[in-house]
């Protein structure tokens, strides 16, 4: 019996190495390598490169400038006028001073000179006349003769004469004694220094037909 079981265990020993080796040579065995396909490679064509010409060329911008902000013009401060002084030589232009005149009912009494300034006389005179001045009715129209005379210092009238005719005989004559019948005038004021006080007197007849 114990053969027969060391029998056994011989086979069973057996069998495993033998089971050993045949997977091992398995494993050994190589694999057989699968078909190769060949490819053949068709090489490019190659591309003709493109010369870039100066204008296309990529250009660096210039660095602007930074912007100068204007500088403010001065402005030319104005020097205050000089007045022109007069001077003290030079005097101011004297007006000639014009004789006085006085307006009334008959006509204007101009004096033929300057530097009387007594109005009151002058009013007494043309109130004297005015009263005998009677012009020739009928008349039309606005007519003048004017009469000069002079007033002596003792209010005496002389020097009596036409001026300026009207070219009416009537209007002439009734002028001229509207004059002489006054007759004699007050003295001339005493602080009046000239000796003679010379008149123009313009009859107006038909005053009111004035424009």
């Amino acid at each position: 019996m114990r053969k027969s079981f060391i029998g056994s265990l011989a086979l069973h020993l057996l069998f495993v190495i033998v089971m050993i080796v045949v997977g091992y040579a398995k494993t050994d065995v190589p694999r057989p390598l699968p078909e190769v396909t060949k490819v053949k490679l068709i090489r490019p064509k190659p591309v003709p490169v493109q010369q870039v010409k100066p204008s296309d060329e990529f250009k660096v911008p210039e660095t602007q400038k930074p912007l100068e902000s204007p500088k403010p013009k001065k402005t030319k401060e104005k020097k205050p006028e000089k007045k022109v002084e007069e001077t003290k030589d030079k005097k101011p232009r004297s007006t000639e001073p014009v004789p006085k005149e006085l307006k009334g009912e008959a006509g204007t009494l101009k004096l033929q000179q300057t530097g009387f300034d007594y109005d009151f006389y002058l009013a007494l005179i043309q109130s004297k006349i005015e009263r005998n001045f009677r012009p020739p009715p009928g008349v039309r129209g606005e007519i003048m003769a004017t009469i000069g005379f002079v007033i002596l210092r003792d209010g005496t009238v002389s020097a009596i004469t036409m001026v300026q005719s009207s070219n009416n005989l009537l209007i002439d004559q009734a002028a001229e004694r509207a004059v002489r019948a006054a007759g004699k005038f007050p003295p001339l004021p005493a602080q009046y220094e000239q000796g003679q006080l010379g008149i123009n007197f313009e009859f107006v007849v038909n005053p009111s037909t004035r424009s």
